[in-house]
């Protein structure tokens, strides 16, 4: 069985999103999303985000799949959401993935998903060389800091000054 990885903060589920997704579950047979904390979220994007908490977002995945098999007649990769830290290498050498999936952005892998990999056994077999890494296609356009800062911007717009209320 072909078991795929990918981790991400998936905040603000967008087109991008689901697009990756639909690629990594065409590409393995059982898939593992690892979805990032919010506390590890807050660390690398700051204070503002996630925009949703962990147990929304894995619910917003949920929904994507549950609709993706519907509208498939159930013909899609099973899926499993669990919680990542960012760089439990840990969680890796437990599930064992044949491939990671990484998104557009992230080229430069992390030494901790380079090292994952299973030894040699004592009569020299090999059971694991190490997952094989898939670079995700990318759709322009689609960025959930744009879109937060788009709407930002937008209730900027909408809600006036104290100053300039009639008064």
């Amino acid at each position: 069985m072909q078991i795929g990885f990918v981790n991400g903060c998936f905040d603000e589920l967008h087109e991008g999103h689901r697009l990756m997704l639909a690629e990594c579950l065409a590409n393995c047979e059982y898939l593992v999303i690892a979805l990032n904390s919010d506390r590890w979220i807050r660390k690398k994007k700051g204070p503002g985000r996630p925009s949703q908490d962990w147990r929304m977002r894995m619910w917003a995945i949920y929904d994507w799949h549950v609709d993706l098999r519907m509208t498939n007649r159930g013909e899609v990769t099973p899926i499993a959401v669990v919680p990542f830290e960012g760089d439990d290498q840990g969680l890796l050498m437990h599930i064992r993935p044949n491939i990671l999936f990484k998104g557009y952005d992230h080229s430069n892998l992390p030494i901790f998903y380079r090292k994952v990999g299973w030894k040699k056994l004592p009569d020299g077999e090999k059971i694991f060389e190490g997952p094989k890494i898939h670079q995700c296609q990318h759709l322009p356009g689609f960025s959930t800091t744009a879109i937060l800062e788009q709407r930002n911007a937008k209730a900027e717009r909408v809600v006036p000054d104290a100053q300039d209320l009639p008064g």
